[in-house]
């Protein structure tokens, strides 16, 4: 009865069921040795948010999983203490049969997605270890990099031969053949990136990560990284996040980072500049989910409204926002306050630089009015704003005469952490205007001059050098254009 009774609450907490459920997997268990039930876990978030649960009772050792997938997943079915991964595609019906011992060697699979599990399962009962995240955990921390490098080569090499020689375009899906590789694939690419952090966090006392070998780089091709449809795996997801770790350490010329908030900070630069859709969204979820309590609260506002405005399916803001609200709602701790900066043209005092390295000041525009535009490669409504002043630069221009052109400034002060983030973004969102620096986030030179709480931020200055607005209105904001005109009549 109380197996039932257990059933019955775990099909209602599954508000992905429906009534009209199409896909099952079934299947008969010998020797049970008196299990009397068995589970299948579903995370569709891959963080725990829609993680569920389905506990089935055991009848003269045949089960019944009926579920209503609306995706293609990966399960995990644990029988007793052990389990293994399940590729389930809407529609499928997948029969097993296997001893309860036999779980992790030896199963039969029948039926429409069944050809597709046994080359799935052939792959973990033959080179499960490396797929096994503490196993190969404790690989890491005791090899060398070109050993085992070398290792996990031949073995991703077996592994895909293995493939070649038995994906059928008839037998096996698409999806399926799709997914496998990428799987195996992302196998390797994961434990190889995961060599030199899990080194480096092995020991305390080193403070710098040592880099991988060119040689051993040149494998990834450039569009593996952001790969939407691999999320499925959780190979990719390993992969992605020690590849995020490893390229943002190589920006910080390998030296550990002793702050977690930019260590995150500096992570999300690096991921806002090379992924995108699902595989973003994941990456913001992931690291708040872990890293929120440790970083600033402003932080992790910035990094949630990103996530607000990235996750446009809903799957992982909700939860993230009941689970980081408390710490949102909060101020940064009081730091050591930087001096403000003279308008010397000085390096040591100057508030930002240039392009090409040099100081900038603010005197340096006056006789100009300055539309400042303050902002960070990590800043989704930053970008949001470009275009619209990109247009607002066309319409003041075409109200202006030639002389009155050179009275006007559009200038934008990053306060990205590193320089390389900040050209890397100026280039690749292909921005126009007077480009300046001001490195260290919330702690930049320009946010505590200012008292700067969020971006983007907009201020206005005058021709004789006043600021005459200090929270100005955005470019999408249709006064602005009659605003900066006016100011130019003056």
């Amino acid at each position: 009865m109380k197996y039932i009774l257990t059933l019955l609450v775990t099909l209602a907490s599954l508000s992905w069921f429906s009534h009209a459920q199409n896909t099952s997997i079934s299947g008969t268990i010998s020797n049970t040795n008196e299990l009397d039930s068995i589970q299948l876990r579903i995370d569709s978030s891959y963080l725990g948010f829609k993680s569920n649960k389905l506990v089935v009772p055991l009848e003269k050792g045949k089960f019944k999983f009926d579920l209503d997938l609306q995706q293609n997943e990966v399960v995990y079915l644990h029988v007793g203490k052990e389990r293994i991964p399940l590729y389930v595609e809407p529609n499928n019906q997948i029969e097993m049969t296997f001893d309860q011992d036999s779980l992790l060697t030896n199963v039969a699979f029948a039926g429409e997605g069944g050809a597709n599990n046994a080359i799935f399962h052939h792959i973990y009962e033959n080179y499960g270890d490396l797929y096994n995240k503490r196993l190969m955990e404790e690989k890491i921390r005791a090899g060398q990099i070109d050993i085992f490098e070398m290792e996990m080569f031949d073995k991703h090499h077996a592994q895909s031969d293995f493939l070649d020689k038995n994906l059928d375009k008839f037998e096996h899906s698409k999806d399926f053949q799709n997914f496998i590789k990428q799987h195996v694939r992302y196998n390797y690419l994961g434990n190889l990136y995961a060599f030199p952090i899990i080194k480096a966090n092995a020991n305390r006392k080193q403070t710098e990560v040592n880099p991988l070998p060119k040689v051993m780089q040149e494998v990834l091709k450039e569009d593996w990284v952001n790969v939407k449809d691999a999320m499925i795996s959780d190979q990719y997801r390993k992969f992605l996040d020690y590849y995020v770790v490893y390229k943002t350490s190589e920006r910080n010329d390998f030296k550990k980072f002793k702050d977690y908030s930019r260590s995150v900070e500096s992570k999300y630069v690096f991921a806002r500049q090379t992924l995108s859709e699902k595989p973003f969204s994941y990456f913001l979820a992931k690291y708040l989910q872990e890293f929120y309590e440790k970083m600033k609260p402003s932080s992790v506002r910035w990094l949630y409204r990103d996530l607000e405005e990235e996750d446009v399916s809903n799957i992982y803001k909700g939860d993230i926002n009941s689970l980081c609200a408390k710490k949102m709602a909060e101020e940064d701790p009081e730091e050591e306050e930087v001096a403000e900066a003279s308008n010397s043209k000085s390096s040591g005092s100057a508030l930002m630089k240039d392009m090409d390295g040099k100081p900038v000041s603010f005197s340096d525009f006056k006789g100009k009015v300055v539309y400042v535009d303050f902002w960070a490669s990590w800043c989704g409504p930053c970008r949001a704003q470009f275009p619209h002043a990109a247009e607002l630069k066309k319409k003041l221009m075409a109200e202006l005469s030639k002389k009155q052109k050179d009275k006007i400034v559009f200038l934008y002060i990053s306060i990205d952490d590193t320089e390389q983030g900040w050209k890397g973004a100026v280039k690749k969102m292909g921005m126009e205007g007077f480009q300046a620096h001001s490195p260290g986030g919330w702690n930049s030179k320009v946010v505590k001059q200012f008292q700067i709480s969020g971006i983007p931020r907009y201020m206005l200055i005058d021709k004789k050098g006043n600021f005459v607005d200090q929270k100005a209105k955005r470019p999408s904001d249709p006064t602005m254009l009659d605003t900066l005109i006016e100011l130019i009549n003056e």
